[in-house]
């Protein structure tokens, strides 16, 4: 039995790398994935972009924060 990998995604108007990322996780042969992108404070079409694989059989959730948490902050508000 494999265990629950979380994966958690701090990220600041870097639609199009997120892109990727989420695309190559979705494609992972890894069983028991969790995603979980913390959006800070984004102008750019971040949001968007997750919205369009939360579909998808992955467990993908999005939080958005009114300020730039850095990746320190997001990574600490993904847990």
């Amino acid at each position: 039995m494999s265990k629950m990998v979380s994966v958690i995604i701090p990220t600041y108007n870097r639609c199009e790398d997120l892109n990727k990322l989420l695309h190559s996780i979705m494609e992972s042969s890894y069983p028991d994935v969790e995603v979980i992108v913390v959006d800070n404070a984004s102008t750019d079409a971040t949001k968007s972009v997750v919205s369009s694989y939360c579909s998808k059989a992955i467990p993908l959730h999005y939080v958005y924060s009114d300020v730039n948490l850095n990746a320190g902050g997001g990574r600490a508000e993904g847990v």
